[in-house]
């Protein structure tokens, strides 16, 4: 919102400030945001998710446009370099595992298959949902570089500007699409738990008292996105503290406390698989939380 704020010439001084910011996304959340997160089912808003995932496609490939057009002609500049080195290469890590956080609505995904549920089938959407995020990551982060390289902010939707071109305030809009569906997605695994928590049913439990649960949480992540200084901090404590265990650490422990688990009943692959997970996992959890602390509070 904010790019779209300071960057009209008719905003008042008062919504370009951080109470005006605060404000409209506010009303944001609650007209938009906060619907979407009141059905129980992922299937629900199936169609906001496809046009939120047309229009992350839409604005990756303004990214490349706007980037062949005006960063590839000036060259090498700066300090663009190939490879960063040390914290900022390990705080990089954090924003990558934060990516590829998938894993908390894989069972809500799995459990409302048609028709019905099936590890085959998720397998392979998980594998072209990931193959597809890997090559969006790769275009948006590549020629986003290319365009701006060291004046690259930490959201590089506020490197445009939205009213010089028209393409970019399409894209500005569907992101805001895209926006309302994430969230709907990333709030699922938070109230499944707090239903586990409190031993209640999703499809037996009173929508009332489903309502009042999903808006009290909301609202506590509004009051927590609305306060957090950089939206880094939060992807990159997501990433290395919340990505480091739910993508790295448990499952492997999991599978090595389920019993039988030996190198001669897995196998080779699988045994050391399982302990590259874990390494890898206590390696973002501890080196990737101090790399984004340092980096949002110290590195100034």
């Amino acid at each position: 919102m904010t790019p779209i704020l300071t960057e009209s010439p008719h905003t008042s001084d008062y919504f370009k400030s951080d109470n005006g910011n605060h404000l409209v996304v506010t009303i944001f959340w609650a007209f938009l945001l906060l619907p979407i997160v009141i059905p129980k089912h992922i299937n629900s808003i199936r169609y906001v998710s496809v046009f939120g995932v047309c229009m992350v496609l839409y604005f990756v490939c303004t990214i490349v446009v706007h980037s062949c057009t005006n960063g590839l002609k000036k060259g090498m500049r700066g300090d663009m370099v190939y490879f960063t080195t040390g914290n900022e290469a390990i705080y990089g890590l954090s924003i990558f595992v934060f990516g590829y956080m998938c894993q908390g609505i894989t069972y809500s995904v799995y459990f409302e298959m048609k028709p019905k549920p099936c590890v085959r089938q998720l397998t392979v959407a998980s594998a072209i949902s990931m193959t597809v995020c890997m090559v969006l990551y790769i275009l948006a982060g590549l020629f986003g570089y290319f365009d701006f390289a060291d004046d690259t902010k930490g959201s590089i939707l506020e490197n445009f500007n939205p009213y010089q071109d028209v393409y970019m305030m399409v894209a500005y809009m569907g992101m805001l699409v895209k926006i309302c569906a994430a969230y709907a997605m990333n709030m699922i695994p938070i109230r499944n738990f707090l239903y586990h928590c409190l031993r209640w049913d999703l499809e037996t439990n009173p929508y009332w008292r489903h309502v009042l649960l999903v808006f009290s949480t909301s609202a506590v992540v509004l009051v927590a996105g609305l306060f957090i200084p950089s939206v880094n901090l939060a992807f990159g404590l997501v990433g290395s503290v919340c990505g480091g265990f739910i993508g790295f650490t448990f499952p492997a422990l999991f599978w090595m406390y389920s019993g039988d688990w030996s190198l001669k009943t897995v196998g080779f692959w699988h045994w050391i698989s399982c302990y590259i997970l874990i390494i890898t996992g206590v390696i973002a959890i501890v080196f990737g939380a101090i790399a984004t602390v340092y980096n949002s509070f110290f590195d100034i």
